[in-house]
Formats: structure tokens, C-alpha cells, sequence
């Protein structure tokens, strides 16, 4: 491309949000085409650098990143904004956490890949 680099911090294991696929080793998923579409439309070239939800947190609030995506970003909405450096979008993916309690733990089978 020949827009300006913007340097974008992503989760390469947030599967569908941003992962690697590893048969073509680009960054794919909705956070990405996000990210992309945005830049299309600003004429900015996205650079993603991986990193956790801290280590992109922290990018951002040091000026070493211009934007993160992560799925969990409406979690730290107050700390992040308390720290005057960033702001957080409103939430463009629902995500209810609940609690799942087993009735009878003596009749579930837990399977893992080596019982396959």
C-alpha cells in the first residue's frame, strides 16, 4: 500500500477476532478486517504487532502502537480511560460471561484429543 503505516497491536490466538492463519501466515478475522476497512478508508497502511491485552494496553498508553483491537477491550474500559492516553470504543461483540456448575461430576466424561 501506499499509506501512511499505522501500527496496530492484535491478539495472534483470539480466534475469530485476530489470529494467524497458518497456512498463509497473515493475521485474518473481524478485528482485522476492521482494521483493514478503517485504513482503506484513511489511507493508512496497518502494521499488526502481536502482543497480549496488557502488552497492547501498554503500547498504546506509550505511543509505541496508534490503535489495539483485543475482544476484551469493554473490560478495561475505566482503567484504560482513567489513564488519560486512550479512549475504548463501545463494545461491537456481546460477550455474557456465565457460570456453568456440573450437577453430577461423577457422569461427565471429560475427552481430550489424546482419547480421539
Amino acid at each position: 500500500g501506499s499509506g501512511k503505516k499505522i501500527k496496530v497491536g492484535v491478539g495472534s490466538d483470539n480466534y475469530p477476532f485476530s489470529y494467524i492463519n497458518f497456512d498463509t501466515g497473515a493475521y485474518e478475522g473481524c478485528e482485522i478486517e476492521l482494521v483493514q476497512h478503517f485504513a482503506n478508508a484513511y489511507g493508512y497502511e496497518p502494521e499488526f504487532i502481536d502482543g497480549t491485552y496488557e502488552a497492547c494496553e501498554l503500547g498504546v498508553s506509550s505511543g509505541k502502537l496508534d490503535m489495539s483491537f483485543y475482544g476484551c477491550s469493554e473490560l478495561y474500559r475505566e482503567d484504560v480511560e482513567l489513564s488519560g492516553m486512550a479512549t475504548v470504543s463501545d463494545g461491537y461483540f456481546p460477550m455474557d460471561i456465565v457460570f456453568i456448575e456440573i450437577e453430577d461430576p461423577e457422569k461427565v466424561k471429560i475427552q481430550t484429543v489424546i482419547d480421539y
